[in-house]
């Protein structure tokens, strides 16, 4: 009862709405002022500061047009869109929490506050996985054919599922950053096989992702992350950092390289016709099969 009447709440979504313009604003400002990259702490898993700038603008512009069609236009009443709502509203504000104690130089505190921003995230894209059909252009390994998603409207994925997915791979990205470099501030050599294991399980959790999920979101966020390590250790000179930009790249090459042989897999396998005799990408919703 209480989820329904969150779902049906004006003032939750423009609570939400007023969180997320404040997120905004703090976020444009330490940005503009280039006051990210003096605040965040070095390590070879820090990627270029465009990186992350890029990456954050895009999720908060998405997220703020859904919040506005939501203010104007609020969806039918279901229980997960009162969850989903309450947890937006706590993300914003430990995301703009997060952001003011790293600029002050809490990095500790600041790493606490990203732990709780990743876990609320996961609840958000968990819950979201859970109501609203992906679009999937690469073949699974496995599938849930009898899972009915509450809604499989294009609109409710692009908007509310894809910058959730983004947002929960950014904060993992950031978070892993934030962690070695705060583990690892003082001066002595970075352990490289630190570096390498985390790496590794990067990339591993990635592919996991791919063939269980599908989600584009996980795809992008994570080449983006790799692209960003591998740009900002290539231009310096220490051997470490040569060896965490191939590692990077070749990260890079294995997910992109599967991801590319998935979407072959599927539309080699897809419905044809005479417009597309060879390869068909038509249909492009969850896969309807167990195995494939």
């Amino acid at each position: 009862m209480f989820l329904i009447q969150a779902a049906k709440s004006r003032p939750l979504r423009y609570f939400a709405l007023v969180l997320l313009a404040f997120a905004v604003w703090r976020y444009t400002t330490h940005v503009a002022q280039r006051q990210s990259e003096e605040s965040f702490p070095v390590s070879l898993w820090t990627p270029t500061t465009l990186t992350f700038d890029v990456w954050g603008g895009f999720v908060y512009a998405i997220l703020a047009i859904a919040l506005v069609r939501e203010c104007l236009t609020p969806r039918p009443p279901a229980p997960y869109v009162g969850l989903l709502l309450i947890l937006l509203g706590v993300e914003f504000a430990v995301a703009i929490l997060a952001q003011e104690l790293r600029m002050f130089g809490h990095f500790t505190f600041a790493l606490v506050a990203l732990c709780v921003l990743w876990g609320t995230l996961l609840t958000s894209f968990t819950l979201v996985e859970h109501h609203v059909e992906p679009i999937v252009i690469s073949s699974l390994v496995y599938s849930d054919t009898d899972h009915d998603y509450t809604t499989s409207s294009r609109w409710d994925y692009l908007w509310i599922r894809l910058p959730l997915g983004l947002w929960w791979v950014l904060s993992s990205a950031e978070l892993l950053a934030v962690c070695h470099a705060v583990a690892l501030h003082s001066d002595a050599a970075p352990d490289m096989r630190v570096f390498v294991c985390s790496m590794g399980g990067w990339v591993l959790v990635s592919v996991g992702l791919l063939l269980t999920t599908g989600d584009m979101a996980i795809m992008v966020g994570s080449l983006w992350m790799l692209w960003g390590v591998a740009n900002a250790n290539s231009r310096k000179s220490t051997d470490e950092n040569h060896t965490m930009a191939t590692l990077a790249g070749l990260g890079a090459f294995v997910l992109g390289g599967l991801f590319c042989f998935l979407v072959l897999h599927k539309a080699w396998r897809g419905p044809k016709d005479r417009w597309a005799p060879v390869f068909s990408l038509r249909g492009v919703s969850a896969p309807r099969r167990n195995v494939v």
